[in-house]
């Protein structure tokens, strides 16, 4: 699906800056970043000096008749100055996929403390019991309701180095009942419920530097949150690292193997262990693929030459955890670079 630049500079120099903005920010939207921000004040800016700093606030939705949206805000100086903005959701039903998002520049963001976090049509407004989050882009507007407040969390695992350079992740909010209104289109709006997660991350290192490919999970329904935050290293043959967060348990553990088993018959099946818990994911379909970068012709050919091609594949997957009732419906998300060069393995 080509992606629509509409309120993009119009002289051809300044729309090729907004689309390797864009590109890179896609690309850094699995990269989850650190330590020094206040407690208290989980949605204001770091705003840090390095080129490859980035910063975005991700919220995953688990919906009724099998919606599935997530919403990102993200701040960052990659590209032609700093502090460019960025509001990006995507929607899957299982009828259609709609992915869109909007780039600003410094101008084109504010935040408000404690809790006002606005970038161009979009809000996040936290108050101590409840969170709203508003995204507008074009053909689709959504707005979410969760009714519990923050909950901060850094899980097993959260902080990656690399060199003076590095990626954190802190989960905001595990779980929360969420009623979510939206109009995709033009069409008549539509209301439902489900549940909502939602976490941030922070990172100033480049893609390559921080990982050879990444993997979340998430499981949302009436008993809680099954969350699944990894990475496979850089250096081929390390095994993967991160956090899980079992449904009911207080908080998340650290990852103690992860694999991949695939039958005659080509069904897959993610295989994870932590804390002596074995929780088994089968992959039912392929949602959506994004690839930012092949949707940018010649410049984007040449991006991929320095950083590599790195897609983020989406599937619907049935998860089934010992000890608990099952199966779950779940989303996996897999990021790799596919640009062809010897592969390191992974999944």
């Amino acid at each position: 699906m080509l992606l629509d630049y509409a309120p993009f500079p119009r002289n051809r120099i300044a729309a090729k800056k907004s689309l390797l903005l864009t590109a890179c920010f896609f690309i850094l939207f699995v990269f989850i970043p650190q330590n020094a921000y206040p407690e208290d004040s989980p949605l204001a800016p770091h705003l840090l000096k390095p080129e490859a700093y980035s910063e975005t606030y991700h919220l995953v939705l688990e919906l009724e008749e099998n919606v599935h949206i997530q919403i990102q805000l993200a701040i960052t100086n990659i590209g032609i100055g700093d502090q460019f903005s960025m509001c990006r959701a995507l929607f899957i039903d299982e009828k259609e996929t709609w992915n869109d998002e909007r780039v600003f520049d410094r101008s084109g963001w504010e935040y408000k403390p404690p809790g006002d976090l606005k970038i161009g049509n979009c809000l996040i407004s936290a108050k101590e019991k409840s969170i709203s989050i508003v995204a507008e882009v074009d053909n689709l507007n959504v707005d979410v309701q969760l009714s519990r407040g923050f909950r901060p969390v850094k899980p097993p695992g959260h902080l990656i180095e690399a060199g003076k350079h590095f990626f954190d992740l802190q989960i905001l909010m595990p779980w929360s009942p969420a009623e979510v209104r939206f109009d995709l289109r033009g069409q008549a709006e539509r209301s439902i419920n489900g549940y909502g997660s939602m976490y941030r991350f922070w990172v100033t290192a480049w893609p390559a530097d921080l990982a050879r490919q990444w993997v979340r999970v998430f499981a949302l329904d009436n008993d809680g949150a099954f969350i699944l935050m990894s990475h496979y290293p850089p250096k081929k043959d390390l095994a993967a690292t991160g956090s899980v967060w079992i449904p009911g348990a207080p908080g998340p553990v650290a990852l103690d193997s992860m694999h991949m088993e695939i039958n005659s018959a080509g069904n897959k099946t993610l295989s994870i262990m932590s804390s002596k818990t074995i929780s088994r994911l089968s992959l039912q379909k392929e949602l959506y693929r994004h690839a930012p970068l092949e949707n940018l012709g010649f410049l984007g050919s040449i991006i991929r030459v320095f950083i590599g091609n790195w897609v983020t594949r989406t599937y619907r997957a049935l998860l089934e955890i010992e000890g608990h009732d099952g199966p779950i419906p779940a989303v996996v998300e897999i990021t790799s670079d596919e640009s062809g060069r010897p592969a390191k393995k992974g999944l």
